[in-house]
């Protein structure tokens, strides 16, 4: 992400400003929209970046030697009705990089100099790519369990690879997306491959989930545990340069999509096969249900044939989130909204200025006096510390957005063609409009999808969103099964119910017999 004009003489302001913030938020409180109830102060878990520390990286003779007879030993799946698909058993190309990995990690995150211009046949070209440290069976199962993933025995290694691959940006025109890539030590292909959108994780740099691999151990790692090759890409902006769009429909579903070309570009001709499953968690999952919609007009070079999605922050309708709730009640505290609403506005917003207004012109979004610290904040911290400083600094409704666009943005709901509806908030106003409009997504012609929703929920609220979404799903008629969870929460509810969706997933890949979901029905829609 860009920093912005003016962020480090500022920085002793935030860092003043911050300390008031640290506690403003209990340490035991779920972090917002998919974070992780263990991380760290500065919202990550202790991970550098290229290490494998919290890992349960296994440097045994089963990775050392290349061997497969981890793979051979492991266990699958304990329901018996999931079989397990990588055998190889009537296919011949090696699950294998079509080219050596020679980057460092650091250069996965700079765009190289003298790319070609970006035409559509570049989406997906990579760029970069380094190796990071391979998992043996037994590390893969500690990594599974540390994550609490039930059900789920894994049956392969893994080896890692990090990459930076070219996409298109919503608005912004060409980009560039980093990812991890998850490939199951032996397999044989051609196999279908997983392609899975990370919950946010703030707007800064240091924030894009590729950089710390105990993020994915149980969105992306199960599905390479049994099999298949994974790809979860950041989303372009995150990392790299520019700033992601964040809840841009398009700008995220685009940088998934192309994940699936980059995945296929990286390895030997004829190691997958056509198919794609998607699968997204929290923000990831709203970016999988507008890639659903999006893929038969923008390609992925192959067919979507299912998508999952878990507790998906999707922007569907103008008030998803309770944003033009919020927006109406100006003197209303900050804390009534809860910790998604005010991240989501003001995220929302600074990344919307700076792809659709120009690079520099994010802290327009706020008032003169909070330009100072809000940006830089965007910047610099993820999504936890990123909460806090909302939390302990906008106290209220008004602080969230520059009073102007805030009081435009309601007046375009009320008459978006009267003297009040001007200016940048008119103009924010009809983004947002379209991008849960005809920009969300949700194709009756696309591939399946499962939503599965936890019912204590407090991120994605059930009524608020969970019964909103799956209403405008089945009013547009995608084939969308619904399956809750009476006890999870946002920060459980994909470890509990992986076991589940891979199941799901393999019946759609192979016409068997779906699992049974019998949870409770879901709450009316309450916006």
């Amino acid at each position: 992400m860009r920093r912005s004009a003016g962020s480090t003489g500022a920085a002793s302001v935030l860092a003043a400003l911050l300390g008031a913030c640290d506690g403003a938020a209990p340490a035991a409180a779920p972090s917002d929209l998919g974070g992780r109830l263990d991380a760290s102060p500065d919202g990550h878990a202790s991970t550098p970046d290229g290490a494998a520390d919290d890992l349960a990286t296994d440097t045994g003779p089963d990775v050392a030697s290349g061997g497969d007879d981890g793979a051979m030993d492991a266990a699958v799946v304990a329901d018996a009705a999931v079989d397990d698909l990588a055998t190889g058993a009537d296919a011949g190309v090696p699950l294998a990089l079509a080219a050596p990995c020679t980057d460092t990690a650091d250069a996965v995150y700079v765009t190289p100099p003298g790319l070609p211009l970006m035409t559509p046949e570049h989406r997906g070209d990579v760029v970069r790519c380094t190796v990071d440290p391979p998992q043996s069976v037994a590390a893969v199962q500690a990594n599974l369990g540390a994550a609490n993933v039930e059900g789920v025995t894994a049956a392969w290694p893994v080896d890692v690879y990090r990459i930076a691959f070219r996409t298109m940006r919503n608005a912004v025109g060409a980009g560039i997306s980093s990812a991890r890539v998850y490939l199951p030590h032996g397999a044989v292909g051609p196999l279908p491959m997983v392609v899975v959108g990370h919950p946010s994780e703030g707007l800064a740099d240091t924030c894009a989930t590729s950089r710390r691999p105990d993020t994915m151990r149980d969105l992306a790692l199960p599905w390479a545990a049994r099999g298949y090759p994974v790809i979860a890409p950041d989303y372009a902006g995150l990392g790299t340069d520019g700033t992601q769009g964040y809840l841009d429909n398009v700008d995220t579903a685009q940088s998934l999509l192309d994940g699936a070309r980059a995945l296929r570009r990286l390895l030997r001709p004829g190691a997958l096969e056509s198919r794609i499953v998607l699968v997204g968690y929290s923000q990831g999952g709203g970016a999988v249900l507008a890639a659903q919609g999006l893929v038969r007009s923008y390609g992925a070079d192959g067919d979507v044939a299912a998508a999952v999605v878990y507790a998906p922050e999707w922007p569907s309708r103008i008030d998803s989130f309770q944003v033009l709730n919020a927006l109406r009640d100006p003197n209303a505290l900050t804390i009534a909204y809860g910790i998604t609403t005010p991240v989501v506005v003001t995220s929302m917003a600074y990344a919307w200025f700076e792809n659709h207004v120009g690079t520099g012109h994010g802290g327009e979004a706020f008032a003169p006096a909070l330009r100072a610290t809000s940006p830089p904040a965007l910047d610099g911290l993820c999504l936890t510390p990123y909460g806090g400083y909302v939390q302990g600094l906008q106290l209220h409704v008004r602080d969230w957005l520059d009073e102007p666009i805030r009081a435009a943005f309601v007046a375009c709901y009320a008459d978006a063609t009267g003297p009040a509806c001007s200016g940048p908030g008119r103009d924010l106003y009809r983004w947002v409009l379209q991008n849960g409009s005809t920009d969300s997504g949700g194709d009756p012609a696309g591939a399946p999808v499962l939503y599965v929703q936890g019912m204590l929920d407090t991120i994605m609220p059930p009524a608020q969103e969970a019964a909103c979404n799956m209403a405008r799903l089945r009013r547009d008629g995608v084939d969308v099964e619904l399956c809750t969870d009476d006890v999870a929460l946002h920060t459980s509810v994909v470890a509990r119910n992986t076991r589940h969706a891979i199941a799901w997933a393999e019946a759609k890949l192979h016409g068997g017999v779906e699992p049974p979901c019998a949870g409770p029905a879901l709450p009316a829609c309450v916006p």
